[in-house]
């Protein structure tokens, strides 16, 4: 320690030592790119010092929204005739964060590979985007976001095997003979349907729009098939060869309830203990046991008081945790019955539900398409609109029917 000397160094030498050893960590990266690339260069800012904002990584972080990016893409390409890739150049997008790199090559190498006469025929999305748009469809659909268990089904049907009768245990004495006890089978079958959606969006948003509408058309799209899927799989699916059969109509027959005329709380406490009872008689295990009803049914139930004008405990419970009786709630307008003056409530453990969905996801787009709007067909070569449509893969079973009960007639906040 006593032949160590101390060493005395300045600011401004300090300043120097760093720059020294800056500029020449610099020159190595420059020459690590220009070996890999001759064309490539370390952006001059580096010779600024290390800020932050300095070094440039030649790779855009894909937006959110970049489902909602391709498709305009699409839609503006077909629109201006040109290649997806040109829209992208324009919009000052890399196209390699778009589309996949063998997709992109093909382009590069000026194929007829443009997205947008590819969907024309009916081309399927890349697994990427169709994962997007999945994982955004859960957000929406309310019975995906309950946690129905979702399978893929990669040949478009799968069958499970189910347990229709179980074996019988018994007692017997010391010298008496065994008796064998055998269960019985049954089968769940799910074969894919398809699920369309269809959104118009004006040519000239298409042309000059902003980049919201990437958003608009993205969020659009999936609304659409959001409550088409959650009004078909809740109550209007019919189990037909192009139709899924809906909880509604998987009811069995003694589990179907009707409100009890001139709702109380107490008529309404018993209307909801019925449903629940229901399930316990079947043994239905409560894995994962939802409630789907209205919003106006459920602001009815949370408004629910005694004699005394004190809320009862299970509609202060609704308010507090979003629990009836320990059971999570969705709700939805799709369980309103046509006429619109009464509707639906639905209890059943998805535990014992099946969604399963197709491998693809195809998404159309025609220039100046025609589509209905609720009452009338509108031309778009007339009304200056282009058409996407989406198209989905799906199917929906229940392997135990007992685990699902219903409420009907329900005039609860209408």
């Amino acid at each position: 320690m006593d032949n160590e000397k101390e060493i005395v160094i300045n600011k401004d030498d300090l300043k120097t030592l760093i720059k020294d050893n800056v500029d020449e960590a610099v020159k190595a990266i420059e020459e690590k790119h220009k070996a890999e690339d001759g064309k490539k260069k370390v952006p001059e800012p580096l010779r600024e010092g290390f800020r932050s904002d300095a070094i440039k990584v030649n790779i855009v972080k894909p937006q959110e929204n970049r489902l909602g990016m391709l498709l305009r893409a699409l839609g503006k390409s077909e629109i201006e005739k040109k290649t997806i890739a040109t829209v992208f150049t324009e919009w000052g997008k890399e196209v390699r964060n778009y589309l996949p790199e063998d997709i992109e090559k093909q382009i590069k190498a000026k194929k007829s590979l443009n997205m947008s006469l590819l969907a024309s025929g009916g081309a399927m999305v890349f697994e990427d985007y169709a994962s997007d748009f999945i994982d955004l469809l859960t957000a929406k659909s309310v019975l995906r976001k309950a946690g129905v268990p979702v399978i893929d089904m990669p040949n478009g049907n799968i069958t499970f095997t189910k347990v229709t009768g179980g074996t019988t245990a018994y007692w017997r004495g010391e010298t008496e003979n065994k008796r064998a006890s055998t269960p019985t089978y049954g089968q769940v079958k799910l074969d894919t349907k398809i699920l369309v959606g269809q959104v118009a969006v004006s040519d000239q948003l298409l042309r000059y729009g902003s980049l919201n509408v990437d958003a608009m058309v993205q969020n659009r799209l999936l609304e659409d098939v959001a409550l088409k899927e959650d009004i078909t799989l809740l109550l209007e699916g019919t189990g037909t060869v192009n139709t899924p059969k809906s909880l509604y109509n998987w009811t069995p027959s003694g589990n179907r309830n009707t409100m009890t005329a001139s709702p109380t709380s107490a008529k309404v406490q018993s209307d909801l203990y019925k449903m629940k009872r229901q399930l316990l008689a079947a043994n239905i295990p409560m894995v994962k046991p939802t409630w789907f009803m209205t919003p106006s049914a459920r602001n009815y139930i949370e408004a629910q008081v005694d004699s005394n004008s004190n809320l009862m405990f299970w509609a202060a419970e609704l308010i507090n945790k979003g629990t009836l009786l320990g059971i999570p709630v969705e709700t939805t307008t799709q369980l309103i019955d046509s006429g619109g003056t009464t509707s639906n409530i639905i209890l059943a453990d998805l535990n014992a539900t099946i969604l399963g969905q197709g491998m693809s996801l195809t998404i159309k787009f025609k220039e100046g398409g025609n589509y209905y709007n609720g009452t009338e067909t509108k031309i778009g070569d007339v009304t200056g609109e282009s058409v996407y449509t989406c198209e989905l893969e799906e199917d929906f079973a229940v392997a135990h029917a007992e685990a699902i009960t219903r409420l009907t007639g329900v005039t609860w906040g209408i």
